[in-house]
Order: structure tokens, then sequence, then C-alpha cells
């Protein structure tokens, strides 16, 4: 008699609170199937899924259910591996794709997870669970999107397949990580002078003397690029290249070069032995930099005031100054 009661106020009832408390006490799945993919309250159909171990209706409310808690206390019921494989290849859902994906272990449809997911996040999912080194090497040879595939080389330990990805990936940052992960210098030397992307080509050159990254730096444009070796190598020779290398370019951009005699106009260097350019004169005495190195050091020792620049500025009658390559980092900011 009670069970009738409870099933005719959980199908009945317009009353939420008392829908709610019925399904709690129901223990008839047939009744409990039916409130979980027809009662017009998502807390009671939630209520009714989480009391319920039939993986078709599980299977519905997952790949069905209007609101994303219902089909994910769905997801979190269901461990049939064949339902699973259905709703992560298919459900129209990204979140419940990657709940599916987090609980199977099928290697064939984590494959296809990883490599035609729309979603990387789901994608990624994928790639973390997939320990079969056949399938890994597949997902980072032919994945649809280069992020997957660069997640897969991360996980890659075959030096065979590491080659494969650094000379056929037409994405420089998947080649590089896989060229990261190299050790056969032969190899990595033939990476370093045939790749056709900077990063990748210095990435190569890791194990090579201090003097070949230095020299390899002189030839890098990408500022990125620069300032990453300049913030993070190891080899300070090399930081310190990649930051006369990123002033350089900053200064070639900006400033004409200097091409006569004499000496530079902040630190009375002789310029016949060094790289020189032409600062405009308002921004030569507007710099702070050069500003407060003249009032605390100048060149005759002592001390200057505003007062004194405006002076000197009053009577250069000169279209520029020349500066050297080792003041003109006063000028760039």
């Amino acid at each position: 008699m009670e069970k009738k009661r409870l099933a005719r106020i959980a199908l009945t009832s317009k009353n939420q609170a008392a829908r709610l408390e019925a399904v709690k006490k129901i223990t008839d799945e047939a009744f409990l199937k039916e409130i979980a993919l027809k009662d017009e309250n998502p807390n009671v159909r939630t209520a009714a899924v989480e009391k319920i171990t039939d993986a078709a209706v599980l299977k519905e409310a997952a790949l069905k259910d209007s609101k994303d808690y219902v089909r994910k206390a769905a997801m979190e019921k269901i461990t049939d591996e064949a339902v699973l494989k259905e709703i992560a290849l298919d459900a129209s859902d990204w979140a419940v794709r990657e709940a599916a994906v987090k609980k199977i272990t099928d290697a064939a449809v984590l494959k296809e997870a990883a490599s035609n997911d729309s979603d990387n996040y789901v994608c990624q999912t994928a790639v973390k669970k997939i320990t079969d080194a056949a399938v890994l090497k597949e997902v980072a040879l032919d994945a649809s999107s280069r992020v997957i595939r660069q997640a897969a080389v991360e996980k890659i330990t075959d030096a065979a397949v590491l080659k494969e990805v650094a000379l056929k990936e037409s994405y420089s940052d998947v080649r590089k990580a896989a060229v990261e992960k190299i050790t056969d210098e032969d190899f990595l030397k033939e990476v370093a002078s045939k790749d056709l992307n900077c990063s990748v080509r210095f990435a190569a050159l890791k194990y090579s003397s201090s003097d070949v990254r230095v020299a390899a730096v002189e030839k890098i444009t990408d500022e990125y690029l620069l300032k990453n070796i300049a913030s993070n190598d190891s080899d300070s020779d090399v930081r310190s290249a990649a930051k006369k290398k990123i002033t350089d370019m900053a200064t070639k951009n900006r400033y004409p070069p200097y091409t006569g005699s004499g000496v530079c106009d902040v630190c009375s260097h002789p310029l016949s032995s060094v790289k020189a350019y032409i600062v405009p004169n308002d921004v030569f005495y507007n710099s702070p930099k050069w500003r407060s190195w003249f009032k605390n050091f100048g060149l005759f020792g002592g001390t200057r005031t505003d007062a004194d620049i405006e002076r000197m500025r009053a009577n250069d009658r000169s279209q520029g100054s020349a500066v050297c390559e080792n003041c003109i980092h006063m000028f760039l900011d």
C-alpha cells in the first residue's frame, strides 16, 4: 500500500518537494526509470537517476537530459564499457564525452577520441589515458589537432617515433617538442642545419658548445624566442647573446647607424671600434635613464642638475647624438 502511495505522489503530485521526498523512499526501479526520464524538475530527475542501475536508462539520461548536472549524475553511475564507448564517441555534450573517456580503458576508443573529437579537452583527456606506444604514435602523427599531436609527443619515449615527428610534422611547436626529447646528437645536428624554423633549430643545439649556440642566437630574428632564451637558457653567455640581439634589433629598427668618427656622447668611448647610432636630441635629452646617469655620474665626476641638462640642450646645435652600442639601451624604453 505504501509503495503505491509513494509511486502516485512521485508520478502525479504537482508539488516538487513532495515528489522529491517520494523518490528518495521508492525502491522500485520501474517507477524510478519513468521519473528519471520524464519528471519536469531536474532535481527530481537527478534523485531518481542516482538510484537507478539500468544502463539503458542511465545512457538515455546522460545523452538527452536538458540539464548538465542530471547528465553528470547519470555518467557517474554508468560502468558498462559498451555504453561508455558509445557515449564517448556520440554524445553532443563535450563534458559528457569527457566523463565517459575518463572511465574507458579501451585503447581503440581512446585513440578515436584523442584523434578526432571536436573538443580539445576531450582529446587531451584521452591522450592522458593512452599507454599503448603504438596508439600514441598514431595520435602523434595523425591527430587532426596540432595541440593533441604535441600532447601525444610529450608522452612518447620511442626515439624512432620522435625522429619521424621531427622530420614530418608541419607545425614547428610539435617538431620542437619532439626535438627536445631526442638525444641522438648526429640527428640533432641535421635538424639544426636543415629545419626551417629557428626555434626548432635552436632546440636541436642543446648539446652543442656555448660558442655554437651563441652563434645560432646571433642569427635568430624571432623576438619571442630571443626573450625566452634571454630569460631561461642555462648558459649565461647564451643569455647575454640573446639580450644583445634583442637590443641590436630594437636599435636597428629605431635609430639609423652612425658611421662617422669621434666618441660616444654618453660614455666618450671611441666609435672607431664599436657600432654606434644616431639618437635624435629630443629623445637623447629626455631619456630618463640617461638623465639619471648623467646627474649621478656624468662624464667628469660630480653631480649635475636638470638645469645643467637644459643648458646643454640649449647649446647643442647638432641634429642628433652619437651613441655607442653599449649605451644605446638608455634610449630604447
